[in-house]
């Protein structure tokens, strides 16, 4: 027990960057600097990385000053940034996930990575990592540059797996043929570990070849229309997830705040496995107190391809209207962007993905990696992602609604208060209806 809790405030320290350090946003700016803001949802060793490159930045040159500020999680800070574009106040720079990039693209407040880039070209855009350079194209324009790209991994108990004779599971339903052994012989409490998160059900849908939304996920054309809701393949990750629950193989650690508790209980060796983000791999290796194992995302069905959604943020610029505010954003995005060597730190920081192909010439990236097998596997499983329409994900500005919806109604659906079918209803009926407000109130036909 002592060790399991040991781990377990050990992941929150590291997670949430417990530290009686001044932040890099305490600093005051040099005299003669020109400052531009730049806001961030890093923690933990996540933020020493980026407070290390906004210093490397600050040190380059003399004459602009470039300070980060942490705004909390993502979606928090998409909310603070839709407030401030309308006071006209948003920061010069900002990182943003993946959920709000159709948003952002269509939004008139930013400044496309594309239009910079052209005025003033420093690299071939082709070595851009395939799968982000697809996912971030919208409106035929590379809308801003990747910066922590993560995607979605199984992570297991090596130890447990080891003590129970077992394979690691390479299909969805898999996990749950191994979950008997697993408990019996493996010591943990649940062998597997499920929180209710939107991108977790989008990549299993993605493995399985198939869109979330009409129009091949809204990058043919308008998404008008929710398509999963009317998939075999949806019935079939639906009811094989409460399956799980239901039979005692999976614990449900529910929506919101049920993505960190399901992380804490693996750590601290109450689960055997469970679906987590890359980004996590630096904090669960350091605090778990047995070997951390990875592998790439169950399938649905044997012989699927591979197909990742992107996790993780990008950087953005606000289009202030201030000449000399945009470039000065422009030089530093510019700054993390031209030298390889950046991207491969931040990596190597961090365990989020390095951006751009030769990144992965670099001898330092190349003995990394070496040095960290589950990390290459991460990689190598974003890299054997084809750059199409189902890995691209789903590409409306209404996604943050979407997302909510199947959460929402996938937790009713697993506490039994709906049926399949029904669940299956609400999420078309309350999906659709969401899309068409969103798609009226904007403008889009």
């Amino acid at each position: 027990m002592i060790r399991k809790l040991l781990a377990l405030l050990t992941a929150v320290v590291m997670l949430l960057g417990l530290s009686c350090a001044a932040l890099a946003e305490d600093v005051p700016v040099p005299e003669g600097r020109r400052q531009i803001t730049f806001w961030h949802s890093m923690t933990g060793v996540n933020l020493t990385a980026v407070e290390n490159l906004c210093t490397r930045f600050n040190e380059s040159q003399d004459e602009i000053w470039v300070t980060p500020i942490y705004q909390g999680a993502y979606d928090d800070c998409l909310t603070k940034l839709k407030s401030a574009f309308g006071a006209g106040t948003a920061p010069d720079v900002f990182m943003m996930f993946e959920l709000g990039a159709n948003y952002l693209s269509n939004c008139g407040y930013v400044i496309p990575f594309q239009d910079r880039f052209d005025a003033d070209p420093f690299m071939d855009l082709n070595d851009l990592v395939d799968v982000l350079q697809n996912y971030y194209t919208i409106n035929g324009k590379l809308q801003c540059f990747p910066f922590n790209p993560s995607s979605l991994l199984l992570y297991y108990n090596k130890d447990a797996f080891a003590a129970a004779g077992i394979e690691v599971p390479k299909t969805f339903a898999g996990m749950k043929d191994v979950a008997d052994k697993l408990k019996e012989a493996g010591g943990v409490k649940y062998a597997i570990g499920l929180n209710v998160y939107g991108w977790n059900f989008e990549n299993l849908l993605a493995s399985s070849g198939s869109y979330y939304l009409n129009n091949e996920n809204g990058r043919a054309g308008l998404a008008t229309e929710v398509v999963y809701p009317d998939l075999d393949v949806t019935r079939e990750i639906l009811s094989t997830w409460k399956d799980m629950v239901d039979s005692g193989a999976a614990f449900n650690y529910g929506a919101g705040q049920g993505t960190m508790d399901s992380f804490y209980a693996f750590i601290a060796g109450d689960t055997g496995m469970s679906l987590f983000s890359t980004a996590g791999l630096q904090a669960a290796k350091g605090a778990a107190p047995f070997e951390v194992g990875t592998a790439w995302l169950p399938i649905v069905h044997e012989g699927d391809p591979v197909s990742v959604i992107v996790g993780g943020a990008n950087l953005w610029m606000y289009k202030s209207g201030d000449a000399q505010r945009e470039d000065d954003a422009w030089a530093f995005v510019k700054f993390y962007a031209e030298d390889p060597e950046n991207t491969a730190t931040y990596s190597m920081q961090t365990g989020y993905f390095a951006v751009r192909k030769s990144a992965y010439e670099l001898d330092s990236y190349k003995a990394y990696l070496a040095g960290n097998p589950d990390a290459e596997l991460a990689i190598n499983q974003l890299l054997a992602s084809p750059a199409d329409n189902v890995a691209g994900g789903a590409n409306t500005g209404a996604m943050p609604e979407l997302r909510q919806i199947w959460e929402t109604t996938m937790e009713s659906y697993l506490a039994g208060d709906l049926s399949l079918d029904e669940a299956l209803d609400e999420m078309r009926t309350q999906s659709n209806d969401a899309l068409e407000f969103y798609n009226e109130v904007n403008g889009l036909e």
